[in-house]
């Protein structure tokens, strides 16, 4: 059996690693060919306080085991040590053994810290290795960030482009779009006082409004399915008016609906010219992991509440593509 020649016996890498996906693990395999020894710093702690949209954030715990599995399967779980990393330097400015430091252009800057911090304690400086992460499908950053604001899958697919034009529904694809999504949404859930809460449809919203239920924002288009005019208190519509054509995915909408994503609203109510119902498969395919996408059932005479995961954003791309 041939003997791998690896260029470090013993190197430091650390990260969050949040839902990992394929832009770690190319990072990883890059240490992994270089260095016998890993010891990886698994960021927890205070480093995790200004992570955008942290509530999806997954525990140390659950990005632990992910690792783990990862080395497993890569063959080298034995090599790696995995320690807690609470500040940015680690064990990396205390162990005079340790020869390379991985890092990515993002934390380049970490490495100058590291090398000042073993200089104060006399240990020789580690050499930089630096990878170039690679992009998501369409040229964009890659990153944990952008899965858990639900832009992007782990393989990097951008969820945006699935509505890069306007589309109209088929007959199958609208009567696979009409079966229930979702739970169904009795009383005010505790969980709605600490997730973006979006509301399609006009029964829906009103009930919310009339309940003082807490909700981000909402899109209505003033007609039940009974074809009764819905009307609200004076300024509560506020004066953008949205087109979205009966039976289809309008663009506009759609980026209308992701800028408002990032935004903390509270009871923004946007007016539809068209057919808002459809727009519960964008919701849920373009914001952020963890909102509530909540819906009128006239089927079943009942509220539905869509939680965003990956796995309900993997199977609705499936009925799109």
């Amino acid at each position: 059996m041939l003997k791998i020649q690896y260029t470090y016996f013993s190197s430091a890498l650390g990260g969050t690693f949040d839902h990992l996906h394929v832009g770690h693990e190319s990072f990883l395999r890059f240490a992994l060919e270089r260095s016998q020894k890993i010891i990886l710093g698994l960021v927890d702690g205070v480093l995790l306080e200004k992570k955008i949209y942290r509530s999806t954030l997954q525990s140390y715990e659950d990005r632990k085991r992910a690792l783990e599995s990862f080395f497993h399967h890569e063959g080298r779980k034995d090599d790696v040590t995995m320690i807690p990393l609470f500040d940015i330097c680690g064990v990396a400015t205390k162990l005079p053994t340790l020869e390379a430091l991985f890092v990515t252009p993002r934390t380049l800057p970490g490495a100058k810290i590291v090398d000042e911090g073993r200089k104060k304690k006399h240990l020789s400086p580690l050499v930089t290795e630096c990878f170039n992460m690679i992009p998501d499908q369409h040229g964009g950053f890659l990153s944990s960030t952008r899965i858990r604001l639900g832009q992007i899958d782990r393989d990097g697919f951008v969820y945006l482009f699935l509505f890069a034009e306007d589309q109209r529904l088929s007959s199958t694809m609208h009567t696979e779009l009409q079966k229930a999504w979702g739970s169904v949404l009795k009383d005010k859930p505790a969980t709605l006082l600490a997730a973006p809460v979006v509301l399609i449809g006009d029964i829906t919203t009103k009930h919310f409004l009339e309940n003082n239920w807490p909700f981000s924002f909402a899109y209505v288009d003033g007609v039940s399915r009974q074809e009764k005019t819905i009307t609200y208190n004076p300024g509560v519509i506020t004066k953008t008016l949205l087109k979205n054509p009966a039976g289809s995915f309008s663009q506009s909408v759609v980026n209308h609906m992701i800028e408002q994503g990032t935004k903390n609203h509270q009871k923004k109510v946007f007016l539809i010219q068209g057919e808002e119902d459809v727009l519960v498969t964008p919701a849920v395919l373009c914001l952020p992991l963890g909102t509530h996408v909540i819906y009128g059932d006239p089927r079943r005479h009942c509220m539905r509440d869509i939680i965003v995961t990956e796995e309900i954003k993997e199977t609705l791309r499936k009925l799109l593509q």
